[in-house]
């Protein structure tokens, strides 16, 4: 992403994906910059907890939210 844009913007963008609603937290894991990013842009690592209230999430639905972020 770009250096300058802070990580608010990847997590807006996160949470207004289609499977927004099993999002239940976003934790930034690492930030790089350097070889072999190209200049002016940073690597971005997060870790994103998914899940729901009522029951435990399927395969086929956790491969199809992973798949959609």
């Amino acid at each position: 992403m770009p250096r300058e844009e802070p990580f608010s913007s990847l997590r807006s963008l996160l949470r207004s994906s289609e499977t927004a609603s099993l999002l239940r937290k976003i934790e930034i894991l690492s930030v790089y910059e350097g070889q072999p990013i190209e200049a002016g842009k940073k690597s971005v690592s997060v870790k994103l907890y998914l899940g729901r209230d009522d029951r435990t999430l399927s395969r086929e639905e956790l491969t199809g939210a992973q798949e959609q972020l």
